[in-house]
C-alpha cells in the first residue's frame, strides 16, 4: 500500500508538472552593435575608474564676482543738495560711468568693475562739479589742501565705503567732462585729470 500512495504521488506531480525543451538557433552576429557595446563598456570602466579615486568630497562652487560695491556721500555745499550725474572714470580703460543722483540725495551706492578710478560729480549744466580728492582723504580740515583726485583701487568683489565726494567748487578746467557735452557754445570731449 505504500508503494501504491508513493506511485499515485508521483503521477499526480508528474501530471502537474510540464516538461519543456526549448531548441534554439544562434543569430547571426551585427559588427556594429559589438563595436558599439564594446565602446559603451570601455568608457563605463573608465567612469568607474574615476569614481573608484573620488573622495566623495565635492567642491563647494563659488561664483567669481567681477563687480564691487562702492558708497559715500555728496557733500554739496548748499542747504538742498541738487540732482547730480556721479561719474567714475576708469584710468586703465577712460571709460567713464555714470549714475544719475535725485535731488535732496546725500549718498550714493554704486557697482563698478575692478581698475584704479576717479570719482567726481557734476551739477546741473556742468556748472560746478565735485571732487573725491586728497583734501577729503585727508580729513577735509585746514591743513588739508591738496585738490588733486585721489585715486580708488577697486578690486572684484569687494566693498568700498567713504568715497566722499566733499571737494566742491571745480570748473570744466578742472575735471573732465563726458564726451560731446556743449558748454559755453564749445563742443568739449573728455580731457585727461591733471
Amino acid at each position: 500500500m505504500r508503494w501504491t500512495t508513493l506511485f499515485i504521488i508521483g503521477l499526480f506531480l508528474a501530471a502537474c508538472t510540464t516538461f519543456e525543451i526549448r531548441v534554439e538557433t544562434p543569430s547571426n552576429p551585427n559588427e556594429e552593435a559589438i563595436a558599439t557595446l564594446a565602446h559603451l563598456m570601455f568608457k563605463g570602466t573608465q567612469y568607474a575608474q574615476l569614481l573608484s579615486t573620488y573622495d566623495g568630497t565635492p567642491e563647494p562652487i563659488s561664483p567669481t564676482l567681477s563687480v564691487s560695491t562702492v558708497s559715500g556721500r555728496l557733500c554739496y555745499p548748499g542747504a538742498i543738495p541738487p540732482s547730480m550725474n556721479l561719474f567714475f572714470r576708469n584710468l586703465s580703460t577712460d571709460e567713464l560711468t555714470e549714475t544719475i543722483i535725485d535731488e535732496y540725495e546725500d549718498s550714493y551706492n554704486v557697482e563698478l568693475a575692478p581698475g584704479p578710478y576717479y570719482a567726481f560729480a557734476w551739477v546741473p549744466q556742468y556748472l560746478v562739479g565735485g571732487l573725491y580728492s586728497e583734501k577729503v582723504v585727508c580729513g577735509n580740515g585746514p591743513n588739508c589742501a591738496d585738490h588733486s583726485p585721489a585715486i580708488i583701487t577697486i578690486e572684484a568683489g569687494t566693498y568700498i565705503t567713504n568715497i566722499d565726494i566733499c571737494d566742491w567748487g571745480f570748473t570744466s578746467d578742472d575735471l573732465p567732462l563726458p564726451a560731446g557735452v556743449q558748454l559755453r557754445g564749445g563742443n568739449l570731449y573728455l580731457q585727461p585729470i591733471q
